[in-house]
């Protein structure tokens, strides 16, 4: 997926009501999830890599107890929708450091506060490009 001088919208529009819904019900902002899941997986409900799963490459290792928690199956899209924006936000209580959260919800044992890291910058600035393809006030995130 390329991001070219003219803005694009999200790859999965159908799934923008989902993502709506429970970034509502958690807080975030729904472009960071629609640009996390552009990241994670292309917008492909069936990718795998090891044992993460599906839109947002949720660890199925690592959180099936979360989504048994939340009554969800890692294998649907709203099932891993919750549960990847349930764990980003989890990581955010520990921190109000964005790039740090991102990079750390990415497995980046490296991750380090106030430390610049690549795959966070990508999607803060996709997020951010999304927010200005619906009309929502152009700001930067920290």
């Amino acid at each position: 997926m390329t991001y070219g001088a003219s803005m694009q919208e999200f790859a999965r529009p159908d799934l923008i009501p989902t993502i709506e819904d429970i970034s509502e019900v958690y807080g975030v902002s729904p472009e960071l999830i629609e640009a996390m899941i552009e990241t994670e997986s292309q917008g492909i409900s069936s990718v795998s890599n090891g044992s993460c799963i599906g839109l947002m490459q949720v660890s199925t290792r690592w959180h099936s107890d979360r989504a048994a928690r939340l009554g969800v199956d890692l294998h649907t899209d709203y099932g891993n929708i919750l549960a990847g924006t349930d764990y980003l936000m989890e990581l955010a209580e520990d921190s109000d450091d964005l790039l740090y959260v991102l990079a750390t919800y990415n497995g980046q044992s490296d991750a380090a506060e106030g430390k610049e890291n690549e795959y966070a910058r990508k999607i803060l600035s996709r997020a951010e490009e999304l927010e200005r393809v619906h009309g929502k006030r152009d700001y930067e995130y920290n």
